[in-house]
């Protein structure tokens, strides 16, 4: 597996130096601090950096020598940012639930793997990405039939396509100690190989977290230290549970979480329940990042989704699709699940008190999955991502949109949340290098990637 890294290596030198363009006659949806919408707008590219925006006349007076790439009146936006997908589950579309339930069957699945799986799962998953728009994936993977070196995998193929990534692979102890330090050694491994690499970062991914013991977690925290990232975390299984079982130490998880280390403003959480409010209190401190993912969620049993409480004590929400990479779908998704009604409650959100919760307005479900995405993403990066400004990393979409009526920064949200229904992703460039032109993608053999998908999908659910 070591002769991943020059492969990734040769992948990202297909980005051409130097390159300038400009492009011209489009809706500029900025998503920048002034959530400026502006009509016949224009970007100016230098390689991987958006340096000028403004109107189209403008930037065609000033630069009249340079590349232009007409728009054609399209929606011109910063590319969409998933904040927890599962690139390891693309072969999972269609697996149903066994007695043991939803969890249990994905775990077999992931323990089914092999390398080529994992390349071609990964492929599948960004070449979807690319087709929705999405630019930026934090990538969480498991595959503990083939773990070490198994993050190298997943990165040559996502520089193969282009996309960017965070990646963490989930430390567990659902078989044993060593397990953990094993899945912790290759987050760590992974970390020191992505330095250097524009589109990859790194996290310190922990699987059930809380089923881990204080002595791996700490051991997790070490290595997250010495390797200079954050925290990728699934919770899983029920907290009531897991606090019962934890309070004769008088330690809840979350407290242990806090003083062990492993929460901070570069943590992203997925998947919790049933928090007391103080650890909300312990959380929104910490500056933790909390991932909705209404689509996936759906696959997991649970209380009444606590994700407006979460909202209600100031935690800090982002928005991921899990096995899925459509982040339109996703927004579409929460709001219909959490979208405020007439009467201001959500429908289905129910509080502890059997009082209806305030839902969510359109503006704050693309606060949550766009604007809360992109300052994520821009602290885990180390740059500026999800908006269109000067300085900003140029990963772009061009949006097909034939819809009726102008789109203005008032009725934005109105707008976005109904591009789900009928608009067509056209042009993805992401750090100045266009992936997919007219539909057309420049970088993945589509044909061959569904093909040999499909090879390899039928072999694993054989053998499943």
């Amino acid at each position: 597996m070591q002769g991943f890294c020059g492969i990734m290596h040769s992948q990202y030198g297909l980005q051409e130096r130097g390159a300038r363009l400009l492009i011209v006659h489009g809706t500029l949806i900025t998503q920048d601090a002034e959530r400026r919408v502006i009509p016949d707008g224009a970007l100016r590219l230098v390689r991987e950096r958006i340096v000028e925006v403004g109107a189209s006349t403008d930037l065609l007076a000033r630069f009249p020598e340079e590349e232009r790439f007409d728009a054609g009146g399209m929606l011109v936006m910063p590319g969409f940012i998933s904040a927890h997908m599962r690139p390891d589950r693309a072969f999972a579309r269609g697996l149903m639930s066994g007695p043991a339930g939803a969890a249990a069957a994905w775990q077999a699945l992931e323990a089914a793997l092999g390398y080529e799986e994992i390349r071609y799962s990964t492929l599948l998953s960004c070449l979807n990405a690319i087709r929705s728009g999405t630019t930026t994936l934090f990538a969480y993977h498991t595959t503990p039939g083939v773990l070490e070196y198994s993050l190298d995998a997943v990165a040559e193929a996502v520089l193969q396509s282009g996309v960017r990534v965070c990646l963490s692979y989930g430390a567990t102890e659902r078989e044993s100690a060593t397990q953990a330090r094993q899945g912790i050694e290759e987050n760590a491994r992974f970390a020191r190989r992505a330095r250097g690499e524009p589109l990859l970062a790194a996290a310190m991914g922990l699987d059930d977290v809380a089923l881990l013991t204080p002595e791996s977690l700490a051991a997790a925290v070490n290595a997250a230290a010495l390797s200079g990232v954050g925290f990728h975390i699934t919770v899983g299984g029920n907290l009531m549970e897991e606090r019962e079982r934890r309070i004769a130490r008088n330690v809840g998880l979350v407290g242990l979480l806090k003083r062990i280390g492993v929460l901070g403003p570069r943590t992203l959480m997925a998947h919790p329940m049933d928090l007391t409010r103080a650890e909300m209190d312990t959380l929104r401190e910490a500056r933790v990042w909390m991932v909705a993912h209404p689509r996936a969620s759906l696959d997991r049993p649970r209380s009444p989704e606590p994700l407006l409480f979460y909202r209600e004590q100031g935690i800090r929400l982002v928005l991921g699709s899990g096995p899925y990479t459509n982040m339109l779908c996703e927004m579409a998704a929460l709001h219909l699940l959490y979208g405020q009604a007439s009467d201001g409650h959500s429908l289905l959100a129910v509080r502890r008190d059997g009082v209806g919760s305030g839902g969510l307005t359109r503006q704050e479900v693309l606060d949550i999955g766009i604007t809360n995405n992109g300052a994520m993403a821009s602290l885990i990066f180390g740059d500026r991502l999800g908006q269109l400004s000067p300085g900003a990393l140029a990963d772009i979409i061009l949006v097909s949109y034939p819809g009726p009526t102008a789109v203005t920064a008032e009725n934005l949200p109105w707008h976005l949340l109904a591009l789900a229904d009928n608009a067509r992703v056209d042009t993805v460039i992401i750090h100045g290098r266009i992936v997919m032109r007219k539909g057309v993608l420049r970088t993945l053999d589509e044909e061959r990637i569904l093909s040999r998908s499909r090879e390899l999908a039928a072999a694993l659910w054989a053998r499943l």
